[in-house]
């Protein structure tokens, strides 16, 4: 498997398989890049001897880097094919239509997966500790559920954002007491 740094992404991995789509040959390969919240995202592009690349739109989400390679590493030759299938559709210009009439999507309930009020008042180390039990995603759904701020920019790992998180949910918790 390839790993390198390109300027869209990092490229996860390059295809032996040679796809041809009207008569013109591709060579495949993946690429992935982090996002603002420490998931990956991945998708596949597909080079021609001539011409632009095609690219798909985002083919999958993982939560680290080594979920995303494993993706990689284990598309078939039948995936690669309907990949560039999409690829190709994508990029043909897309017939005039009237544009359609934007609908309102009813609001999203936030939930929560504990109470930290509760659980504080059992000790600040038993929220601490379970706290620390939790995926980012659901302290970031704690934090906008009790309305303890806003959400933290972007943080460089999944780590330092669930102990931002953390401390973000016990001093909202202590200043409401």
């Amino acid at each position: 498997m390839t790993i390198h740094t390109e300027t869209d992404g990092i490229v996860l991995a390059e295809y032996t398989a040679v796809l041809e789509r009207g008569g013109t040959r591709y060579a495949a390969r993946a690429l992935g890049r982090v996002e603002e919240d420490a998931r990956w995202v991945g998708w596949l592009e597909f080079v021609p001897s001539d011409g632009p690349p095609l690219a798909t739109d985002r083919e999958t989400t993982q939560p680290d880097r080594d979920a995303i390679a494993h993706w990689a590493r284990h598309l078939s030759d039948v995936y690669l094919e309907g990949a560039l299938e999409r690829a190709a559709r994508a990029a043909e210009p897309a017939p005039t239509r009237p544009a359609a009439t934007p609908r309102e999507l009813p609001p999203v309930e936030v939930r929560a997966v504990l109470d930290p009020f509760a659980v504080y008042a059992q000790g600040e180390e038993i929220l601490r500790s379970e706290l620390g039990a939790l995926s980012p995603d659901h302290l970031l759904s704690i934090v906008r559920a009790y309305g303890l701020g806003d959400a933290p920019p972007r943080l460089p790992t999944e780590q330092a954002t669930k102990e931002r998180l953390v401390e973000q949910i016990m001093a909202g918790v202590r200043s409401s007491l």
